[in-house]
């Protein structure tokens, strides 16, 4: 209940986030600054066309990635008979024995599935779960009696969507605010000298101990400071201009929420391009580093049963055909399909000595 409700509040942020900068961009910036204030209609009209357009298209892959929450990527595959195998695969033992999930009464995990501890399923490629994107809600399974928490996760099926909302926060953020740039950073250093000169905010937050620690820590002091003198501007001063044009409390938080959002997805982006490039998950990444379980391949052509070396990466294609694994979606209607395995580790399979094998 207590990740319901989280995972919620995050996306109603989200959701208000998205909105109110399509009507500030729309609105304020476009028709009432450049093409009414400043009479600039050529610029107002590219804005008009570009940014609006690109915080639209952010909203469609943002409902795309919530929703499917029931089905998408559900691992609902009959259990395979490994002796009709042909292609390589991932196994558990050197029988050639593949994985199955405790949590699903023993059904079949294909390769690259992991059962999401929130979502409470099996995802068929999971990446990770991410709060952002769905919130876990009771769902009642047929011929159960008992109700599941499914929520939303990222999958390799998902991720091509998910790394374009990732890049287009960013670039959508920085043509936003550009013709405000100036006005933003000004009304900041004016609102942080009032704030720390008037003897109303320095009492409630220059002089508060609590403005090291709380809101952010000392960044935060900086932020919230700003945010003081900024209101304090707007009851003092006498504003005829549109209202980006005037000091306001309300663009200054939309574009420092703006901004952290959209540092937050540069971030989360320049990790997954790398996970892409290299052919691992960000759960791949992360098991690196704790996970010591040893980690086999199978080869029913050859009959044998290899253990993966150190740092070796068994679904690395290279990043040619890392980059455009992410764009073939799996299709349910014509069954399962395998993972392809790194060729590397396929050819040190057919050369290397040190080899186990396959147990018929």
């Amino acid at each position: 209940m207590q990740n319901r409700r989280l995972e919620t509040g995050l996306q109603l942020g989200v959701a208000t986030l998205i909105l109110s900068s399509l009507y500030l961009t729309t609105v304020e910036i476009a028709c009432n600054w450049l093409i009414v204030h400043q009479r600039r209609r050529v610029l107002g009209g590219l804005y008009l066309a570009v940014v609006p357009s690109s915080i639209l298209f952010m909203g469609r892959l943002y409902v795309s990635l919530a929703v499917g929450r029931k089905t998408h990527n559900v691992a609902l595959y009959p259990f395979p008979n490994i002796d009709e195998l042909k292609e390589p695969y991932e196994c558990t033992d050197s029988a050639g024995a593949l994985a199955t999930c405790l949590k699903c009464n023993d059904a079949w995990k294909p390769p690259r599935t992991h059962h999401c501890s929130t979502c409470d399923v099996c995802r068929l490629q999971f990446d990770h779960h991410c709060p952002w994107v769905g919130a876990a809600y009771e769902l009642v399974q047929p011929c159960s009696i008992l109700p599941k928490k499914v929520g939303n996760c990222v999958t390799l099926d998902r991720l091509d969507s998910f790394l374009a909302l990732l890049l287009i926060v960013p670039f959508t953020y920085s043509i936003a605010v550009f013709p405000i740039r100036t006005i933003l950073t000004t009304s900041i250093r004016r609102g942080l000298d009032l704030s720390q000169k008037n003897t109303w905010s320095r009492s409630i937050w220059w002089d508060w101990y609590g403005s090291w620690i709380f809101f952010g820590g000392p960044l935060g002091r900086w932020v919230y400071g700003a945010a003081l003198g900024v209101y304090l501007l707007k009851k003092e001063e006498t504003c005829d201009l549109p209202l980006v044009g005037c000091p306001s409390l309300r663009v200054l938080t939309l574009a420092i929420f703006g901004f952290i959002f959209a540092l937050f997805c540069s971030i989360l982006a320049a990790w997954t391009l790398h996970n892409i490039l290299y052919g691992i998950t960000t759960l791949d990444s992360l098991r690196s580093r704790s996970d010591l379980t040893q980690r086999l391949v199978c080869d029913p052509r050859q009959h044998k049963v290899v253990s993966l070396l150190p740092q070796e990466r068994p679904y690395d294609l290279g990043w040619r055909r890392n980059i455009a694994q992410i764009f073939h979606h799996n299709n349910p209607r014509t069954g399962y399909k395998w993972s392809s395995i790194n060729p590397r580790v396929l050819d040190r399979m057919r050369t290397s000595e040190v080899i186990e094998r396959r147990r018929d």
